[in-house]
């Protein structure tokens, strides 16, 4: 093989190298990355859509939460007490002990007298304190289930929010790491083609160098550059020769004594 035919060998492999399938693992990774960012990309969307009905109800409680349990407690009763109304039934109950009570207050001789009239008012008082007591305690019993619901409708809200949160920090480190993942292959690729370029040239030089240093004009330097095996020879012409060669060109005088 001659000086060129080595040339082009390493020339051709190194530019295959290069430019065939030398890249194709490069390609590859970055193309299952971009799939593993498509699919992380889809799960994430596939989750907020999951979660978002529940953050949207742990919003719309925020509002009643701060209504049930801000300002002050007395407050708080004062305006159920301003609410407070005697119902049918609670009026009939006050009838009916209003009655009893005029009753044995006219057996006692007592009717229309300041002790009978004391004794109406605490009864009627009495019965209205402990329906308004109550409607209090219905009221707040009300007021804590509704507090109770809106806390659970919160707490849910809050807990998708954290999740979505928790997965959005999850799908951008994945996504980070595969980019992280796509930059290294690109790296690697174009460190692998520099070392084919560094190998092209070491090669030529090393060729170059073998024809022009040990390898002479012998062997496979120069002499396979031209394609000659004369080069092969040692170039060593000794005086015998050149008087043989003379005489072939009818120099034959020569050879009776001029030596």
């Amino acid at each position: 093989m001659g000086l060129f035919d080595g040339i082009g060998s390493v020339i051709g492999g190194a530019l295959g190298g290069l430019f065939g399938g030398g890249g194709d693992a490069s390609s590859d990774i970055e193309e299952a990355e971009q799939q593993a960012i498509a699919e992380r990309r889809a799960e994430f969307e596939k989750a907020q859509q999951f979660l978002s009905p529940f953050m949207g109800a742990g919003q719309f409680a925020i509002p009643g939460l701060e209504a049930l349990t801000g300002g002050d407690p007395a407050a708080v009763i004062n305006r159920l007490t301003q609410q407070f109304q005697t119902s049918p039934g609670q009026q009939f109950i006050q009838q009916q002990a209003t009655r009893a009570l005029q009753n044995q207050a006219e057996r006692a001789g007592l009717l229309d007298t300041g002790a009978e009239r004391a004794s109406l008012a605490q009864t009627v008082s009495g019965l209205a304190s402990q329906n308004l007591n109550q409607f209090i305690n219905q009221a707040l019993g009300v007021r804590s289930s509704q507090q109770q619901a809106l806390e659970s409708l919160f707490g849910g809200g809050l807990g998708a929010g954290q999740a979505l949160a928790g997965g959005a920090l999850q799908t951008g480190a994945g996504i980070a790491g595969d980019l992280g993942n796509i930059g290294a292959a690109q790296a690697a690729s174009a460190l692998g083609r520099q070392r084919d370029i560094s190998s092209l040239f070491g090669g030529i030089g090393g060729l170059i160098g073998g024809a022009l240093g040990g390898g002479g004009f012998g062997g496979g330097g120069f002499g396979n550059l031209f394609g000659s095996s004369a080069l092969s020879a040692p170039i060593e012409p000794s005086v015998s020769s050149l008087v043989n060669q003379f005489q072939q060109f009818g120099g034959g005088g020569l050879s009776g004594g001029f030596f």
